[in-house]
């Protein structure tokens, strides 16, 4: 680290007068009696004939991770012990299975600390009078740089074991106990997909590691813009996993954005529900039945009507009718069928792009002549 710029008053964080250390290279650390950042995952209540969570993947990635800017700064990932869980009580309802709560934890030490300051400090511009570096350092272990990189990463991780086996692998919430409420991370969930429907569209079993290293190869898409199908699909479903999105119709609208996101081509291109088809054909082959084929196109029909207008639906406040009208065809709000589905493709197409190793596909459809 004998390289790393050295400290200054300006561009240290601003605590509270009562925070304030009197050295104040240690005072950050000071603020947690344990020296650690720490997330606690939480996952789903098993489904009806499911096979229930396994963490087992995530677990065998212990002390594998480090943060981005900081790789010495290991990961630990573990059970918590039974007596700890029941300190979450209020954190526990119906949907979370508190039998199955893993601990992410990341030890704080100088040299992590002067990591992120660094980090902060290498893009230098001032916005008015105030230059990003000391507001982005202000912050710096809270919601700063650094929790938020230990957030992405424990994130990814899970994201990536549940890619890798999604009737295994859920999240009903995670827990930050250091930094408090109002956080990004008590708002992440990610469904359990069903056993019959893991059935019907053939979703395999891989390794964990396998897939985070696949997302991890393009670092700059996950910290900035995703560039890649690959990753503008993934980019697109994380959205169905925030716990604010849990209106079927909501998470219906990004899992179809992350399938066109993946069956597209070119950024001008506007393809047709045929294109589609034959593309996902292409790509998935044997592996779809007539069934799923099928389902694909009630699909779009449903898709289409809603875009241009021809889906009649009651007033968002008026709960009466929210499973549509009774007398009209495609008045529900709440397409849960259609949602499923739809994540379910999603997250097929995502496992055959990891499958073939790529993170962009060109489709080539031509036309031979008789």
């Amino acid at each position: 680290m004998a390289d790393l710029v050295k400290f200054s008053d300006q561009f240290l964080p601003t605590f509270p007068t009562r925070f304030v250390p009197v050295n104040k290279t240690l005072g950050i650390m000071r603020l947690f009696p344990s020296n650690r950042l720490r997330i606690i995952a939480l996952p789903q209540q098993p489904l009806k004939n499911a096979a229930g969570q396994d963490w087992a993947a995530v677990l065998a990635m212990n002390s594998s991770v480090g943060l981005t800017h900081a790789p010495h700064t290991l990961i630990t990932i573990e059970r918590i012990a039974s007596a700890e869980v029941s300190n979450l009580g209020p954190h526990i309802d119906a949907r979370t299975d508190g039998s199955e709560c893993l601990a992410f934890s990341i030890n704080l030490d100088r040299n992590t600390i002067l990591a992120y300051l660094n980090h902060a400090r290498r893009s230098m511009r001032t916005v008015d009078g105030l230059s990003e570096t000391e507001r982005r350092t202000r912050g710096i272990v809270f919601a700063g740089e650094l929790f938020r990189d230990f957030e992405r990463r424990v994130f990814m991780i899970i994201v990536a074991a549940h890619l890798a086996n999604p009737t295994r692998v859920s999240l009903s919430r995670v827990i930050s106990q250091n930094v408090g409420g109002g956080l990004m991370s008590e708002s992440f969930k990610i469904p359990f997909v069903a056993s019959d429907r893991a059935q019907t569209f053939n979703l395999q079993s891989y390794a964990a590691k396998d897939v985070f290293a696949f997302i991890e190869n393009r670092p700059a898409a996950i910290e900035g813009v995703p560039q890649s199908q690959f990753m503008k699909g993934l980019s697109y479903l994380s959205h169905t996993f925030r716990r604010d999105t849990d209106a079927s119709m909501v998470n219906l609208l990004w899992s179809l954005a992350a399938i066109e996101a993946l069956l597209s081509g070119e950024a001008s291109e506007k393809a047709n529900i045929g294109v589609l088809e034959l593309r996902l054909r292409a790509l998935i082959g044997t592996a779809l039945s007539g069934e799923v084929i099928g389902a694909f196109r009630d699909l779009y029909k449903y898709r289409n009507a809603l875009f241009h207008g021809n889906v009649t639906v009651p007033f968002s406040f008026d709960d009466r009718n929210m499973f549509g009208f009774g007398e009209v065809k495609h008045s529900n709000t709440m397409p849960f069928k259609f949602s499923l589905f739809s994540y379910s493709l999603a997250v097929k197409i995502l496992q055959r792009f990891f499958e073939l190793g790529k993170h962009d596909v060109r489709y080539d459809l031509t036309v031979a002549s008789s």
